[in-house]
């Protein structure tokens, strides 16, 4: 003869998790996937919730986000902290906050109608996978920048005040200050010297803002910029310029910006670049033009870059630079998940592929036979990503 003892199982009840281990660095988070093993019945229910940290104030989700097993959600496309106006001063973009376990909080709910009968989870297979959107707002950051030149004779500096050699911004000055403090202590010899980036006259790039730093080894040279605030829409390449102040500098320091419309590199993060694409004999060409299927946000952009290389040219495509095409139409999705189309040309106004670089009229002889195409997205809040697809490259004969 045997025992049985049968379990009556609570008609609802709430497990909640946080993380294993508290993040060794603070990690953003854009996109999240639940990941699930679970049994259910149809007597039973099982809702997961996750709760994350705001990372643009540090406060705590008060209702958190429902997650279904294996579907991804995209906190930009929610209308839970800024409702997604215009506005860039908040973000729905969340915090994995550095030795802060409760950053993230799962909460699962469980119930059933029957009380012989449980939905079941596996708690050792139960976790979000997350996600961070690599993309800017077509900034300048310090990578952007190399000098060409280190100068000489910069040889004014300060310790209090108004340190910042040719510059008036007390922001960027408190900056200067508390940077030298971090990392040359009481070395009052280094010197700081206000830099100007310049956007190209066809681009409404603005509000990047740093400093030059120099003589860290004595010379009097210019050692390395710092960029303080990276500005946006930065969509061609500026120019960077030194500012001496009282300096008696014998020779001008100077830098190249590596943007979007130079031969290589550029400023912004998220892009797609064709290979490059050699058309047959008998077919070269005069002009372009790029389709696409997109969901634009009206936070984000998409601009498109060509290169061209004509048959008689010596060079190689690699020493071309990269082109701004315009947009046909400005346009922008309703929502988060309606395509629109776009259209791109190299000119508004031409049929044609004609510009001058260096006093060379380009495409040599008129027609080109290799060309190549980059995307690039931009966004003022790192949530929101516009999206691409269809994309279509067709080389046209000019006119």
């Amino acid at each position: 003869m045997f025992v049985l003892h049968k379990a009556v199982f609570e008609s609802a009840g709430t497990a909640t998790f946080n993380l294993e281990e508290a993040p060794t660095t603070d990690i953003p988070v854009d996109r999240v996937t639940l990941i699930s093993s679970e049994l259910k019945f149809p007597v039973g229910t099982v809702d997961y919730k996750l709760k994350g940290t705001y990372a643009v104030d540090g406060t705590a989700e008060t209702t958190g986000v429902y997650l279904v097993p294996f579907n991804s959600v995209e906190y930009g496309t929610l209308l839970d902290k800024s409702g997604k106006t215009s506005s860039t001063s908040f973000l729905n973009r969340r915090l994995l906050t550095h030795g802060n376990a409760n950053s993230f909080i799962m909460t699962v709910e469980m119930s059933s109608s029957n009380p012989d009968i449980s939905p079941i989870i596996n708690a050792e297979r139960l976790s979000v996978a997350a996600v961070t959107f690599g993309i800017n707002n077509a900034g300048i950051s310090n990578n952007d920048i190399s000098i060409t030149n280190i100068g000489a004779g910069y040889n004014a500096v300060s310790s209090s005040g108004n340190v910042i050699k040719g510059g008036s911004n007390t922001s960027l000055n408190n900056f200067a200050q508390l940077y030298r403090q971090t990392f040359y202590a009481n070395n009052w010899n280094i010197g700081f010297y206000n830099v100007t980036i310049t956007n190209n006259a066809n681009d409404t790039g603005t509000g990047a803002a740093g400093f030059a730093v120099a003589n860290t080894d004595g010379s009097n040279t210019i050692n390395h910029i710092v960029i303080a605030t990276p500005g946006y829409g930065y969509l061609e390449t500026p120019t960077i310029t030194f500012n001496a102040g009282n300096a008696t500098v014998t020779t001008t320091a100077t830098a190249l910006v590596a943007g979007e419309t130079g031969k290589a590199g550029g400023n912004m993060i998220a892009k797609y670049l064709t290979r490059e694409i050699i058309l047959g004999d008998g077919f070269e060409s005069g002009d372009l033009r790029v389709f696409m299927d997109a969901i634009l946000p009206t936070a984000c952009g998409i601009e498109v870059y060509y290169k061209v290389l004509s048959s008689d040219d010596p060079e190689t495509i690699n020493d071309k630079s990269w082109r701004r095409m315009a947009k046909v139409k400005d346009i922008y999705s309703r929502n988060s998940s309606t395509l629109i189309g776009l259209e791109f040309r190299p000119s508004l106004t031409e049929n044609r592929i004609a510009y001058t670089e260096n006093g060379i009229k380009y495409p040599v002889g008129g027609i080109f036979k290799n060309f190549q195409i980059k995307v690039c997205l931009t966004s003022s809040d790192p949530s929101i990503v516009p999206k691409v697809k269809n994309l279509r490259i067709i080389a046209v004969p000019e006119g």
